[in-house]
């Protein structure tokens, strides 16, 4: 009887540093703050995967287990998170589970105006329909479209706009301005008739046949005589 309390004491102080080890411990090589791209519908063995490969866990199964136990796969949203190896698996976990800031990435074509872009916003759940819009009208034209990642838990539409305006202010090369300059036109008749030519031009390889004939128009003072200009 003696024996059997002795082994069994000792199985049970060994699976308690087991666990620990396991689960307490902190998990990876790699203390350094990643970013996890976690999408619509992605299975936790994706994530823990992905986790691994990035060295912030040390066993795919071991983070398994643990996301299995507490759900997981049904508490966490879709988007872009900050974790670190230097906590264990419950901290990593929690880190998903509850981030003090968890990213989100936003879509905008070319050729979205800003009801589009706040109608896609809206459609997320990151804002109340006109907030975006509010905020954006008098930048519009000067947004560049891109994918951009913003701040899922506590979206305010002024970040992406700068975001958006900032990336547009980068494309506008020297160059650009140079040429917008050499040919008489101010940055805002430029942004006007690319917005005519997208809208009203299939072909890419004729904006400059349709944008020479517009300009000569606009020059001579007659009607353009395009649908998006009467808008």
């Amino acid at each position: 009887m003696k024996k059997f309390i002795t082994a069994a004491f000792v199985v049970v102080v060994f699976s308690g540093i087991g666990y620990w080890q396991l689960f307490s411990a902190p998990q990876g090589k790699n203390a350094t703050p990643e970013y996890i791209q976690i999408r619509t519908n992605e299975r936790v063995g994706d994530i823990a995967d992905e986790l691994k490969a990035k060295n912030i866990i040390r066993s795919s199964a071991v983070f398994l287990i643990d996301a299995k136990i507490i759900g997981l796969d049904t508490k966490i949203l879709p988007g872009r998170y900050q974790v670190d190896g230097s906590v264990n698996v419950q901290g990593i976990i929690n880190a998903l589970m509850h981030p003090k800031n968890f990213e989100v990435s936003v879509t905008v074509p070319e050729g979205f105006t800003v009801q589009d872009i706040d109608a896609r916003l809206t459609k997320m759940g990151l804002i109340s329909s006109g907030d975006f819009s509010l905020v954006a009208r008098p930048l519009e034209g000067f947004l560049f479209p891109d994918t951009y990642f913003v701040i899922g838990n506590n979206f305010k539409p002024a970040s992406l706009v700068k975001k958006m305006n900032d990336t547009f202010l980068r494309k506008f090369t020297p160059e650009m301005q140079s040429a917008v300059a050499e040919h008489k036109r101010t940055l805002k008749d430029v942004i006007i008739m690319a917005s005519i030519l997208e809208k009203e031009v299939n072909k890419k390889n004729d904006y400059p046949i349709v944008a020479g004939i517009l300009w000569k128009r606009l020059d001579s003072g007659w009607p353009l005589q395009a649908d998006a200009a009467q808008k």
